[in-house]
């Protein structure tokens, strides 16, 4: 690949990364507002899976709210790891390939997948808690799971450290390099 072509697509996937961030965080809000807009079948994500616990037309403002924060939470960790990407493809779009910066930046991503799993494991029951603490004893529900996506998305984003780390590495001999030629 050429490049120009490279850095053209550099651009392009940054500029995808900040639309991906604008849109997951935007609908995360839009489906608590407008829980008619799920499908029946649910979806994905923490406010999907929740779906089935209350009617989500009649929540007062404030358990929407706390719905929001609660799912929303892992997502800022996710959005961040994107806007780390962002800022890979950016530096990559100028030509800086291989560089202990664009290493560090991978790095970032594969840390914020991990925080984001943590976060999802941990906020599910806190959501789900939040959702029904006000109804009779009995039919409060506390969910917790640990999907196997959970662990494939660790092992990638540990994957991606430990890559990240190799670069940093020959990254810092090539400089090594450079100087002494």
């Amino acid at each position: 690949m050429s490049p120009q072509k490279l850095s053209r697509i550099s651009q392009h996937m940054s500029t995808a990364s900040l639309f991906i961030i604008i849109f997951m965080l935007g609908f995360n809000s839009l489906f608590w507002i407008f829980p008619s807009l799920l499908s029946d079948s649910g979806g994905y994500g923490l406010t999907a899976q929740m779906m089935g616990l209350t009617n989500f037309e009649m929540l007062p403002w404030w358990k929407i709210t706390g719905g929001i924060i609660l799912s929303g939470i892992p997502l800022v960790s996710l959005s961040y790891g994107l806007y780390q990407l962002r800022v890979l493809f950016h530096t990559y779009s100028k030509g800086d390939y291989f560089s202990t910066n664009a290493a560090r930046l991978l790095g970032s991503v594969g840390k914020s997948i991990i925080i984001w799993i943590l976060l999802n494991i941990l906020c599910e029951p806190l959501l789900s808690y939040w959702l029904t603490f006000q109804e009779p004893i009995g039919n409060r529900v506390i969910f917790v799971s640990i999907d196997f996506q959970y662990i494939a998305a660790v092992f990638f984003a540990f994957c991606v450290i430990l890559i990240s780390e190799i670069l940093k590495k020959a990254s810092v001999i090539n400089a090594e390099n450079q100087q002494i030629i």
